[in-house]
């Protein structure tokens, strides 16, 4: 969608598209962090 919009000319777009980068690259920080929160808090929970 970014590279769409930058090359029609068409900002909106464009815009929408950064965001969407933005909220994915985001979303794969989160679920790579996944594992080691689960596994912080499941040995949290076994020391008490």
């Amino acid at each position: 969608m970014w590279g769409f919009g930058a090359n029609s000319s068409n900002p909106h777009l464009a815009g929408r598209g950064k965001i969407g980068v933005l909220v994915s690259c985001g979303a794969a920080i989160i679920c790579g962090a996944s594992v080691t929160l689960i596994n912080f808090f499941w040995n949290v929970g076994q020391q008490v």
